[in-house]
């Protein structure tokens, strides 16, 4: 039988074809599809609890792996584009967290069995499981993820290989066993462990020399290392209690542009030295995402627990935002107040003059987002709180890439 041109073509296509409705569709459920990952790759085990920059790294890694993981549903194979910039950032900091490549690439491939899923149940609904073409299209996702995968291999093992080469690697594995409780030999580490602690972290290429001009300016003694390119973790050491308030006050002149520094409470002794780092450390996410080049911990104490439990965020943007959003414009004006009347304590004058409206205005956008929320504001301004500064939080961050075919 002599088979024909068409069907010779037909036999030939073995990669995906692009599906754009079906992208859109699963473009369409991309929250769900955000929750379900979340969820499934947190649900996995070794999250380090000293390293909430890695932790909210990985969220916004969850982010990008999906957005990629989809682009094959909209392109072919041959033209996915190269990993996004996050993902091998992320793999980076899964290296200097000390987290097992083995446990960096389940949680990957979690991931990509969930959107697996996603885009078997939206085929489903137009016949593409019939016609092969969803075999094909899965066959497609796996072998990106495959190279996905080799991408943040490679970029882990060259993280770890220029960890060890570093010259004060050693420090840095010292430093690292004391923060996880251990006691290894200090003789070597040029600081007091015995006087009062204010601990620093820095994000940024030149955060080490900003360190060195607050300790001078301060007159501390100082320990400093790098254990990432681009970050520092530091400590100031006096014998009087040193405010978290005055270091960032002197760090204010001289952080550059494009650095972020964070300040954690003052403490005595070794465990005192722990405990102001781990601050500082959970306070460098929301520096970084609200562009605030100096935060205390004790100024964002309460959002870095909101941010750091992804259930009682869930539940905050279910119970606060979500009832907001409702309506013509999407509660940008319900919003607008509240942060108005929250940044001037609770008054609605006050709050009236910074939006350019009268008191009563106020006034009555307030009664109406009680009746929207189903409670009075004043049992329920600090979640309110919390959900608008997480949101602007999120605001901040940048758009994920579109890949379009060009």
């Amino acid at each position: 039988m002599r088979i024909s041109e068409t069907n010779l073509s037909t036999l030939g296509s073995a990669r995906a074809r692009p599906q754009p409705d079906l992208h859109l569709r699963l473009q369409a459920r991309r929250a769900e599809i955000v929750e379900a990952v979340t969820a499934r790759v947190f649900a996995l085990a070794d999250i380090p609890d000293l390293n909430p920059e890695y932790t909210y790294g990985l969220r916004e890694a969850i982010t990008a792996a999906i957005d990629y993981g989809l682009v094959v549903v909209e392109l072919d194979e041959e033209r996915v584009p190269p990993p996004p910039p996050a993902l091998l950032e992320q793999a980076r900091r899964a290296a200097a967290a000390r987290v097992g490549l083995d446990t960096v690439l389940r949680r990957y491939f979690a991931g990509q069995a969930v959107i697996a899923d996603f885009i078997v149940e939206e085929a489903s609904r137009d016949g593409a499981a019939a016609d092969g073409s969803l075999q094909r299209l899965l066959r497609a996702q796996l072998a990106v993820f495959d190279r996905l995968a080799a991408a943040i291999s490679a970029e882990y093992q060259q993280e770890v290989s220029r960890l060890h080469r570093s010259s004060g690697h050693r420090t840095v594995e010292r430093i690292s066993r004391l923060l996880r409780g251990e006691k290894p030999d200090t003789s070597q580490i040029a600081y007091d462990f015995s006087v009062h602690h204010t601990g620093v972290v820095v994000r940024g290429p030149d955060g080490h020399c900003a360190v060195d001009d607050v300790a001078g300016e301060l007159d501390c003694l100082l320990l400093k290392v790098r254990p990432e390119e681009g970050l520092t973790w530091a400590w100031l050491g006096s014998r009087k209690s040193l405010p978290a308030a005055d270091v960032a006050a002197a760090a204010v002149a001289v952080v550059p542009e494009g650095t972020f520094l964070t300040v954690g409470e003052p403490g005595e002794g070794l465990n005192g030295w722990r405990t102001t780092h781990q601050q500082a450390t959970a306070a460098l996410p929301i520096a970084i995402c609200g562009r605030r080049p100096t935060v205390t911990y004790s100024d964002v104490a309460l959002l870095t627990a909101v941010i750091g439990d992804g259930l009682l965020t869930t539940w905050l943007r279910d119970h606060y935002l979500a009832p907001l959003e409702v309506g013509p414009d999407e509660g940008r004006t319900a919003k607008a107040t509240l942060r108005a009347y929250l940044d001037c304590e609770g008054n609605a004058s006050s709050a009236a003059v910074a939006l350019g409206v009268k008191r009563h205005t106020v006034t009555s956008r307030l009664r109406a987002v009680e009746a929207k929320l189903g409670r009075l504001l004043g049992s329920s301004l600090p979640e309110i709180e919390m959900v608008l500064r997480l949101e602007e939080m999120e605001a901040s961050q940048p758009s994920p890439v579109h890949h379009s075919p060009v």
